[in-house]
């Protein structure tokens, strides 16, 4: 947005300290949207009383002091305000400029979260209790104003003065140590290193022996389990507790191969609910957290899987009902979760005619998840 285009420097520079408010902030403010209109309001010239000229109590000879506020803006009945300190236009802003308008925004009736000093010529916002030797958030020279203004509008818009100011409290348990009664977990990874397949069955059944000695069939179940859960991403997630306290966690989870999505979507293995009976998630390696859950979910005949033949997905013929534990042990390492994990899938067959004694799949690795918090 371009503002005060109608200006050049040299003439603000010629501008008293009234000309400068007059020609300059206020049509700033209004360009902010601090016209009278909304919930908010711009105090002009407001008078501050100083009680103390010492720290401590107040003495007999103490002598009050008095100051008066170019400006101060803000949100009506809300946190978040900010004052303005004007200078003419030919003067340099200096250290005493930015101790005076410190200690207006500092003073007990004001308490803004943001201070401005501007002789017209620039423009820096500071940040109140960033304390007396902070650098400007922002100091912008005077095309800058024009030509940038977005940057002051990102910091003291009502809009955004509102969301910069707005204060809230975390009032739950924490979860563990750095963090509070919510964990967010942004991304991740499952590590599988060891997948492997077996009857769950008597050694001697027929089926059982017939079907360890055609490979095809593990064959298939190993080439779709290694596609979709080798190095499966997690996408997003938190940690939190439920109603009665308990500590859970809960994942969205991809698939090794993007082409799998929907296999595992299908499947009820994209997300994942793992439950803690531990107090609070360690922190400490030698003594981790355990997270665990088991779940059963069915398949639905006509699910499309990727076969080692095919370039396609491919529908079963038959649903397959699957009984899914699965383990994590881990502890939290600044922003992340790491650890090892196990599982175990109990495959059930539902082929008409045909009896396919259960499978299970055991999956073992390791994991870290990125934490924020």
């Amino acid at each position: 947005m371009l503002i005060l285009e109608d200006l050049t420097e040299e003439q603000i520079f010629g501008m008293s300290e009234d000309d400068v408010r007059a020609v300059i902030i206020d049509r700033v403010l209004l360009h902010l949207g601090y016209n009278h209109t909304g919930p908010y309001f711009t105090r002009r010239g407001e008078l501050l009383r100083y009680p103390y000229v010492q720290i401590g109590r107040k003495g007999k000879n103490d002598v009050e002091l008095r100051g008066f506020l170019d400006y101060r803006c803000g949100i009506d009945g809300r946190r978040g305000s900010f004052i303005i300190e004007a200078k003419r236009g030919n003067h340099n802003l200096s250290q005493t400029d930015f101790d005076q308008a410190h200690s207006y925004a500092a003073h007990p009736e004001v308490r803004a979260q943001y201070f401005v000093l501007s002789n017209g010529r620039r423009f820096d916002i500071y940040e109140t209790l960033a304390g007396p030797t902070a650098k400007p958030i922002i100091s912008l020279s005077f095309p800058e104003i024009r030509e940038n203004f977005f940057l002051i509008e990102n910091i003291l818009s009502p809009q955004r003065l509102r969301k910069h100011c707005e204060r809230t409290y975390d009032m739950g348990k924490s979860i563990t140590q750095d963090f509070g009664s919510r964990v967010e977990i942004v991304n991740g990874v499952f590590r599988t290193e060891n997948l492997n397949f077996y009857f769950d069955c008597a050694p001697d059944d027929p089926d059982k022996v017939a079907l360890e000695n055609n490979p095809v069939f593990l064959g298939e179940l190993k080439y779709g389990a290694e596609r979709a859960l080798m190095n499966q991403p997690v996408k997003s997630g938190y940690c939190a507790r439920d109603e009665d306290g308990r500590i859970f966690a809960f994942l969205e989870v991809g698939s090794a191969d993007p082409k799998n999505e929907k296999s595992i979507a299908a499947m009820g293995i994209d997300k994942i609910l793992i439950f803690s009976n531990a107090e609070t998630v360690s922190s400490d390696e030698n003594e981790p957290t355990i997270f665990e859950t088991l779940t059963e979910t069915n398949v639905p005949a006509g699910t499309e899987v990727y076969v080692s033949n095919s370039d396609e997905p491919v529908p079963i013929d038959a649903p397959i009902d699957m009984e899914v534990f699965f383990k994590c042990i881990g502890y939290v390492d600044a922003n992340k979760f790491i650890g090892t994990f196990d599982s175990s899938v109990r495959i059930e067959f539902n082929f008409a005619g045909v009896r396919i004694p259960p499978v299970i799949c055991v999956l073992t690795g390791n994991f870290d998840l990125t934490l924020v918090g």
